[in-house]
């Protein structure tokens, strides 16, 4: 009887016949490739944030480090050195192109070719390397983007190169008030704003996308959930009851957040 492989990532659950990974660690590490790109604008919008703080601060030394900057500047290095090293090798060993000189690019190739890789012998290295790129660009990004996001479905979009976009459409909806929610792909980073979230919905063939949840209708409004509620009563906002509960019209909630008399 052959042993069972056990997954090089999580080193407890088998890993299928010829393959490196179990099923759940093949899922993770799909899902945190495709949120390289975003977390790279973040490490972006990080150095920029807190460099221009910094600008007109003439009482700092020029041997005084700014921690979250060179942090957010470390791990961007760090992401975009693993990623060239790992399309590199897949151009070395099976001949696979190599993408364009991007962080969107090449993890999208990366997803890409995940059978590859999953039957390399060097599994566990590229998925432990990935946990500490994906570690470290977590700790360097200073201030959240999102209250909270919700997953949507698969991206609706085609790339460049005429493939399906192998990405995640999320909804987002940010800290602050001045910033308006939207959904968006991690990979190929198309938005698409409220207003438009039903026909989004069409696009997944998932009707209910241009609805949301009480705690989502409050996230999206900036209210709590009891005022929602009453809202909902008052306003005669559209409903669809599913076995998970009461879901509200996103058009409904995002007319009652900007003109609150209904």
């Amino acid at each position: 009887m052959t042993p069972t492989r056990t997954c090089t990532r999580c080193l407890d659950r088998p890993a299928a016949d010829g393959l490196g990974w179990c099923r759940g660690c093949r899922h993770r590490i799909d899902r945190d490739l495709g949120d390289l790109p975003a977390l790279a604008v973040d490490l972006a919008d990080t150095m920029a944030r807190v460099s221009g703080a910094r600008t007109g601060d003439h009482r700092r030394s020029a041997d005084t480090p700014l921690p979250y900057a060179e942090r957010a500047a470390e791990a961007l290095h760090g992401m975009r050195a693993y990623l060239v090293a790992w399309c590199r090798l897949l151009y070395d060993e099976v001949a696979a192109p190599l993408p364009a000189d991007t962080i969107t690019a090449m993890a999208v190739h990366l997803m890409r070719w995940l059978a590859e890789l999953d039957r390399h012998p060097a599994s566990g290295e590229f998925a432990g390397e990935l946990r500490e790129v994906y570690a470290s660009a977590a700790v360097a990004i200073d201030l959240p983007r999102d209250r909270t996001r919700v997953f949507v479905g698969p991206c609706p979009t085609t790339c460049e190169d005429g493939r399906p976009c192998p990405g995640e459409v999320w909804a987002h909806f940010p800290v602050g008030e001045e910033v308006r929610p939207e959904c968006r792909c991690r990979v190929c980073e198309s938005t698409w704003p409220p207003e438009s979230w039903a026909s989004l919905g069409r696009r997944l063939g998932k009707p209910g996308s241009g609805w949301v949840t009480p705690g989502e209708a409050a996230a999206l409004a900036g209210r709590s959930i009891k005022t929602v509620y009453n809202a909902a009563a008052e306003c005669r906002w559209r409903r669809l009851n599913t076995e998970g509960g009461v879901l509200y019209l996103v058009e409904d909630v995002t007319a009652w957040r900007d003109t609150p008399a209904c």
